[in-house]
């Protein structure tokens, strides 16, 4: 079982925005679940987000890059859930994936810091 988020076409988007959280069932290439996204609402997105997927009981996660946080990707590895790194933008079947490694988290953090500085200027 493979999670991701999803934009309206199908394509990789970061957690913190995506509109669908979906998990695909590899063995019968199918989605099991496919629902909003229910972590647009929450204060810490990404770190839900990956909970979300441990609920779900996925064993696999692919993220769009710049959305995986240092605690969510905690959180992934002890729930022993292999973590792949693919671009925003990509067609969710099409994507080329690679492992997670703690470059991405950095990645993750300035993403953001850009999203929290966008966020507060325009308040």
């Amino acid at each position: 079982m493979l999670c991701s988020a999803l934009d309206p076409e199908e394509r990789l988007a970061p957690f913190s925005t995506a509109k669908y959280m979906v998990v695909y069932d590899e063995n019968v290439k199918e989605f099991a679940v496919q629902v909003q996204n229910p972590v647009l609402k929450r204060r810490r997105r990404r770190n839900a987000f990956a909970w979300e997927c441990v609920k779900l009981r996925a064993n696999r996660i692919l993220v769009p890059e710049g959305s995986l946080s240092f605690s969510g990707f905690l959180m992934l590895k002890r729930s022993r859930i292999e973590v792949l790194v693919g671009n925003k933008g990509e067609k969710f079947l099409e994507a080329a994936t690679r492992k997670a490694e703690f470059s991405d988290v950095l990645t993750s953090f300035r993403e953001a810091a850009r999203e929290w500085f966008s966020s507060a200027v325009k308040r």
